[in-house]
């Protein structure tokens, strides 16, 4: 769960915090590990990439759910605990930070294996 909190308040080490902070080079690409299309922000990277929207639409169809992808972490994380419609039990509050942490994981992996390895869909 602070992994959670720590991306609900931006503060995760993606590219776009870590140019923020002048701790990457700027000749150095800001775009995104798994598609290169986007800018690496938290909220692509965890909720809107190709790569994390399909990790999402996996999950979403293991429960037969329809749901809109909320447009930052913040909201996302309000309507999952909150605003979903459904009945939220122990073990559904623990999925969407779990799937969360998973995601990055995945990136930090494919980031420890070369920033040139890209996951097409």
């Amino acid at each position: 769960m602070l992994f959670h909190w720590l991306a609900i308040r931006n503060s995760i080490p993606v590219k776009e915090v870590l140019f923020r902070r002048n701790i990457l080079p700027s000749s150095q690409s800001n775009l995104c590990i798994w598609c290169l299309e986007d800018t690496e922000t938290v909220n692509h990277l965890l909720l809107h990439c190709k790569w994390s929207f399909n990790v999402w639409a996996e999950l979403f169809s293991w429960w037969n759910l329809n749901w809109v992808m909320p447009g930052s972490i913040e909201e996302f994380s309000f309507k999952w605990f909150f605003g979903m419609g459904i009945k939220a039990s122990k073990f559904w509050k623990v999925i969407g930070p779990a799937t969360i942490w998973a995601i990055w994981l995945a990136r930090n992996d494919l980031f420890s294996m070369g920033s040139s390895l890209v996951v097409r869909f």
